[in-house]
């Protein structure tokens, strides 16, 4: 990937949405070096510490994943969605994209449901240019379900939700005998 630092894009081939007289178009950017990135990752309400260049380079340096950092952007340049991306390959899982590894959840993010249908529309382009790649993006509901054919929502993994008690000495963790004489049961020696 050749990368221009004053602008640290690489359009990919004129892939405008093929939607409503779209404006929005998608480039491949360097997080690192495109300030535009992070302001949209801090200015979105469900943007995440893992959308920020910071944990992506984190990724990179320790981890040695690749990014592919999809971003779109509109006529005068500035950034509506980005998503970014690593190619993975495992035993199990096969050759894929992944937003994000080694993240709870990371998915795209975007100003609107316009450019989020581009950029989705872009990143399944993308991942059928490699045959036998699938897509995995860590989003918080199927919200996505719908915008673009052949992207549909799948649950990232199984949530337990228990609610706490009211007086917290009656939060227990393991049994009886892990709590006592560890002030953890009521009525337990706390000397």
């Amino acid at each position: 990937m050749k990368r221009d630092n004053a602008a640290a894009v690489r359009e990919d081939q004129n892939h405008d949405f093929a939607g409503p007289v779209s404006t929005l178009r998608v480039v491949e950017v360097d997080s690192q070096i495109d300030p535009r990135w992070e302001a949209l990752a801090t200015s979105l309400p469900n943007g995440l510490i893992y959308h920020h260049p910071a944990w992506l380079r984190v990724l990179e340096e320790v981890y040695g994943y690749k990014p592919v950092n999809l971003a779109c952007e509109d006529t005068d340049g500035q950034l509506q969605g980005i998503l970014p991306l690593y190619h993975m390959r495992g035993l199990a899982t096969g050759r894929r994209f992944v937003s994000l590894p080694r993240t709870p959840l990371a998915g795209p993010l975007a100003s609107d449901d316009q450019a989020m249908a581009v950029l989705l529309h872009r990143t399944v382009e993308r991942v059928r240019e490699e045959p036998g790649t699938s897509l995995q993006l860590k989003v918080f509901s199927n919200a996505l379900d719908g915008l673009v054919d052949s992207v549909a929502g799948a649950p990232w993994s199984v949530t337990y939700r228990l609610e706490l008690p009211e007086q917290l000495e009656l939060l227990h963790f393991g049994n009886s005998r892990n709590q006592a004489g560890r002030g953890g049961s009521p009525g337990a020696d706390r000397t």
